[in-house]
Order: structure tokens, then sequence, then C-alpha cells
């Protein structure tokens, strides 16, 4: 042994000898701020545990009992614990049982004196978890009736202490105290009915919480049911007192159940969900509390695996929590001089309202699904699309955004989308009326610039043909809305988007006829394929449309996209759609352009461009003969080309095919073309 060595068990036998003053220098030691000092005392202390364990604890706990210092007691208190706590420094079992049984009655003497709550508390934790270690092997067989007696006397310190204690024991073995079912029900119900103590009345709403999840039955649950009333009074009765720090506890014990235990509450969920609603809603109150009680009913509905469509019942609150969450939303601040901004923030006038809003509705949609969702939301957004204040725009475009991104069903996706038009549609209303106070054209711009992009990028990840047309038709009509708002890079990408669902639509009639060669193809197959090409169809009508949208808005500078995507559009039929859109009448320049391009597409294509079984001719002859027919809608030179297009059909057509197509057209536009022809 050297002499480092000897010094040390010397300092360590002086410490650990009669005098308790050099063991409260050693515990004060190891909170000192000095590392050597205190580095100095956890070589000692980490000395006794393994040279005399007994002595330590009991110096520990007589420090705990006995101590003027209350560093010192809570630090014992904490020491205490660690050294009894399960784990790779286990001591328990390593002491004699002499030492075992008095640091058991010191530490229930220790509940019984001790007279600072925090203390009381480290105290109630080394109980805990030196009763989670041999209360099960029946090492401990006086605490339970202690702790009985506790909760029956008449000091609200020790029945707090007492319900701390159930708490963890709850959690840690709670398979020991279900032999005591009957007569913990009995002191949780006289707790939470009668006493007028907060402290105690959390202590106990927190203890049974805890001991509900450690019962395996229903049955042994249900027994608990006429708890719930008194524990939701816990709450409502904190809040009527103005302690909404105890409600916030309250608050977060029901959580817990709530995750935990829904089915717990399915009797009274309409009371419970509806005093939780009702504090939510109470603008008087904090909004920590406010969030605690939202954040209730979005566990209630996300614990679907637990309890199955069970908030889907009551769409009544659904409603009510989803007004609450779109007002939350209004909670925004705004910069006047958001325009001039030199840096770029996303978060921006975001207040805790907002974001705790903007959160809940995200989860609400991934737990109710877009069949409960929607409706409600659709019931909701027009008030606020309406709304001329800025405010509710924003607030509707985001639960639009959130809700979009958590309904699983793209459908539901799609159906929120199309509200994107109105939404667009409302904001130019309230701008050109004057109604939007502060706002201008730049504001339209900007949601244009949110909107038409995220729809073009939706559009990019849609597999599902019924949703991609509509996904198409609500692209179109904020094209429409939007107009010259649109710049140049947003129609180029618009224009990308658009040949990737033409290839991925001749990349679908393929595989469609590969599935009618097959050897099972049979009549199921073949109406279901059938169904497919008129979705497939649809998809070829809207794009027609949003290239009329964009000939019509951008006129002849959108006319080198357009060239670009010719040779995608022929083979496809979309050409036709696009002819719905013609003759340009209003501007007499576009026109010229328009129809020239028209001309040329016919001469390019021939009878290609007519359709399977001439079915477009007619549409093509009636531009023609309206453009000829009308005043400057064409040059001269676009003119004669129809004219010879015309003449090249009149020589090629059958007469029969000719004379039905000329039927279709105004008589004096039949008039006018035989005139034409004939010459």
């Amino acid at each position: 042994m050297d002499e480092s060595t000897q010094f040390q068990q010397s300092q360590l036998a002086a410490i650990l000898a009669g005098d308790p003053s050099q063991f409260e220098i050693l515990i004060s030691s190891l909170m000192s701020s000095s590392n050597e000092t205190r580095s100095q005392a956890e070589l000692l202390f980490n000395l006794a545990k393994q040279h005399d364990p007994n002595s330590l604890s009991l110096k520990l706990a007589q420090l705990l009992q006995f101590s003027p210092h209350l560093d010192a007691r809570a630090m014992s208190a904490v020491l205490l614990r660690k050294l009894l706590t399960r784990d790779d420094s286990y001591l328990w079992p390593r002491l004699s049982l002499q030492t075992q049984s008095s640091l058991k009655s010191i530490l229930l003497a220790c509940l019984q004196q001790e007279s600072v709550k925090s203390i009381t508390k480290k105290l109630c934790d080394t109980v805990s978890e030196l009763a989670s270690g041999i209360l099960p092997d029946n090492g401990w067989p006086e605490l339970l009736p202690f702790m009985f007696q506790c909760v029956t006397s008449d000091s609200v310190k020790l029945q707090e202490s007492a319900f701390l204690i159930f708490a963890q024991l709850s959690q840690y073995i709670g398979e020991s105290l279900v032999p005591y079912i009957k007569e913990l029900h009995g002191v949780f119900l006289q707790c939470l009915g009668s006493s007028t103590n907060f402290d105690v009345k959390i202590a106990a709403l927190n203890a049974v919480i805890n001991f509900i999840q450690c019962l395996n039955n229903t049955s042994e649950r249900d027994r608990f049911q006429d708890l719930l009333p008194s524990m939701i009074r816990t709450l409502t009765e904190a809040l009527n007192n103005g302690n909404e720090a105890t409600a916030q506890e309250a608050l977060e014990l029901l959580i817990e159940l709530a995750g935990a235990e829904p089915r717990f509450l399915r009797r009274q969920l309409v009371d419970v969900v509806g005093s939780m609603l009702q504090i939510a809603e109470a603008e008087g109150l904090e909004e920590g509390t406010r969030h605690l009680a939202i954040e209730f009913v979005i566990t209630l509905a996300e614990a679907r695996e637990r309890a199955p469509g069970m908030m889907r019942k009551l769409p009544q609150f659904i409603s009510r929590l989803f007004a609450i969450l779109m007002s939350m939303l209004l909670d925004i601040e705004d910069d006047p001089a958001w325009h001039s901004a030199e840096n770029e923030d996303e978060d921006a006038g975001e207040t805790s309202n907002y974001s705790m809003g903007q959160e809940c509705l995200d989860r609400l949609a991934i737990s109710l699904g877009g069949n409960t969702i929607v409706p409600v939301a659709s019931e909701q957004l027009p008030a606020y699309l309406a709304a001329p204040e800025w405010q509710k725009h924003h607030a509707a475009l985001i639960a639009l955004a959130q809700i979009a991104e958590g309904c699983s069903k793209f459908g539901y996706v799609y159906m929120l989308l199309k509200a994107m038009p109105e939404l667009l549609r409302s904001a130019k209303l309230a701008v050109e009326k004057g109604l939007a106070q502060g706002r201008n054209e730049s504001y339209i711009k900007q949601l244009s610039d949110y909107i038409i992009p995220a729809l073009v990028e939706a559009l990019h990840k849609e597999p599902d043909t019924e949703i991609c047309a509509n996904m198409l038709d609500a692209l179109n009509e904020c094209l429409q809305i939007s107009g010259t708002f649109v710049d140049e890079n947003q129609v180029r990408s618009i224009v990308d988007e658009i040949k990737l669902v033409i290839i991925a639509s001749s990349s679908r009639k393929r595989e469609r006829a590969d599935r009618a060669k097959a050897e099972d193809f049979d009549a199921e197959e073949s109406e279901l394929i059938k169904e497919e090409n008129e979705q497939e169809e649809d998809v070829f009508d809207q794009v027609g449309e949003i290239l009329g949208t964009l000939i019509k808005t951008f006129k002849a500078s959108f006319l080198p996209l357009f060239e670009e995507l010719s040779s995608y559009l022929t083979p496809m039929w979309v050409v036709p759609a696009w002819l719905n859109c013609l003759p340009i009448t209003g501007d007499l320049i576009e026109a010229k352009v328009v129809h020239e391009q028209l001309c040329s597409m016919v001469e390019r294509s021939d009878i290609e461009l007519l359709g399977p079984n001439n079915q477009y001719l007619p549409k093509i002859v009636s531009v023609f003969a309206e453009v000829l027919c009308g005043k400057d809608l064409a040059t001269e030179q676009t003119l004669s080309r129809m004219v010879n297009l015309l003449r090249h059909l009149q020589q090629t057509l059958p007469p029969a095919t000719l004379a039905s197509t000329l039927s279709l057209l105004h008589p004096q536009q039949q008039l006018a073309l035989q005139s034409i022809l004939s010459t």
C-alpha cells in the first residue's frame, strides 16, 4: 500500500467516524465549484462506496435526518437514491441487515419530519427507487401500511408524499400494487372528491393515472371510471381558482392518460372533450393552458390504434377544434416593410399560437383522415377566403397546405388544392375593390408565386390519372386568375411539366395495350381499360385548356414554347381541346399570330389532326369559317392558306363527310364557305 493510498484511507476513516461535521464537509465538497476540491471529494466518496458501504449509507441517512443545512439534506437524498437504485452501483445487497433496517426506518421518519417541499420530493424519489427494488420480494413490509396511513391522515404533506410514492411505484412495479386495487380506489376517490389542497389532488391524479396504466385488463380499469369526473374537476377547479400552474400540471397528466389509455375516456368522452374545448376557447386563460387543452384533444384523435374511430364519432367537436385552430393561424405579426427585407425569414411573424395551430392542423388531418377533415374544412374555409382581411386569406392558405400534407388519400389533397383558385380569386377581388387594407397587386403576385409552383410540383408527384386531370383543371383556373403575374420561369416549368404529363400518358397507353393482349384479358378488364381511357382523355382536355389560357394570356411570346410542345401534342389529341379556345376575336394582333400557327399545324399534320374518324374536322372547319368570315382575324397570306386547306379537304374527303361537316356550321358560314370553295 503506497503512501497516497494510506493517506486517503486515513482521511476516509476520519470522515466516517463519529463526528458528523467531517462527513458534511465531504458532502459540501461534492457541490464545490472548484474542480480540484470536487474531484478530491469524489475520490473519497467512491472509496467509501467500495470499502465501507454500510457506514456511508448510514452517514447519508443521518445527514438527511438531522442536518440543519438545506443543501446538505437535499444532496444526501439524491446520493442515497443513486446508491439504492438498481444499476451497476447498486449497494443494497452489500449492506448488512441491520443497516438495511435502519435505512428504511430513517427514510420513513424523514418523510414525516421534513418540512421543505423540494427536499420532500427528493426523499419520495429515494423511497420509490428503493421500494421498487425490494417491495416485490416483500423486502419492505412496513411501507404500504405506512403509505395508506399517510393518505388518510390529516397532514396534507404526508398525503401528498404518499401519493407521489404511489405514482412512482405504479410506474415501476405496478403489479405489486394490484392486490390493493380496492383500497387504492377508495383513497383515490376520497382525495380527488373531497381534498381542498391542490398539491395533494395533483399528486393523487398522477398516482391514479399511473395506476390505471399498469392494470392489464379492461374490467380492472373500468372500476376507476367513477373517478373520471373528479379527475376532470381537479382541472376545472384549479382554473376557477386562478391557479393555472396547477391546471397545466393536471392537463399534462391527462394528456398522458389520453395517449396511453384513450378507451378509459370513451364512456364520458363528450363531457371530457367538451371541457377541453371550452378551455381552449377561453381567451382569458394563459396561452400555455389553452395549448395543453388542444394537445389533449389532438392526442386523443391520434390514438387510433388503441381507440379506432373514437373521435370521428364527435363531428361537432371536430368542427369546434378546427375553428379554434383556424383562429390561432390568425395570430401572425405583419411587418409593413416586409417587401424591402434583405434576408428572407420564412418563420418571420410567426407566434407560438400560429405555430401550434399549424402543427395541430397537420396532426389532425393525419389522424382523422380526409373523410372526416375535408367536410369540416369545406364548411369553414369559404368564409376565410371571402373575408377582406389578408390574415384570413393567409390562414386559409396555410390550413389547406397543412391538411393537404396530412391527408393520406390523394383525392382529398386535390379537393383542397381546388380551393386554391378560390383563394386567388378572392384575394384579387379584395385588392381590386380596395377591401384589402394596405395590400396591392404585389399581394396577388405573392399568392400566385406560392400557389402555382406548388400545384406544378404536386402534379409532378401525382401518379393517379383522374387526380392529375383535376390538378390540371385547378392549375388552369389559377393561371386564368393570375394572368400576367405568372412569370417566364413559371411558364417554362408548366410547359416542361406538360411534356412529362404527356410522356406519362403515352406510357400508360402502352401499358393498357399490353394488358389487352394478355391471356387473362376479360370483359371486366376491358371495362376497366375503357374507364382509364376516359380519364386519360380528360387529362388531354385539361392540357389543351391550359395551353389555350397561356396563349390568350401571353399571346405571341408563348408561341415558341407552344411550337416546342407541338410534337408532343398532335399524337395525344390535345390540340382539339385547344381548338375550343378559337377563333380569337378580341385581340386582332394575337388573332393573326395564333390563326397562322393553327394553319401551320393543319398543314403539317394533314389528316392526322382531324382525329379518329375525322371527329375534330367540324371544329377545324368552323374555326376556318369564322376567320374567313370575320374582319382582320388573319393576314391575307393566312386566309389564302386556309382556303387552300379547305379545298384540299374538299378533294380528299368523301362528299357525304364534307356535307355532314358543313351542316354543323352556322347558315351564314355555310354560304360563305360554299362560295369560297366554288370559285
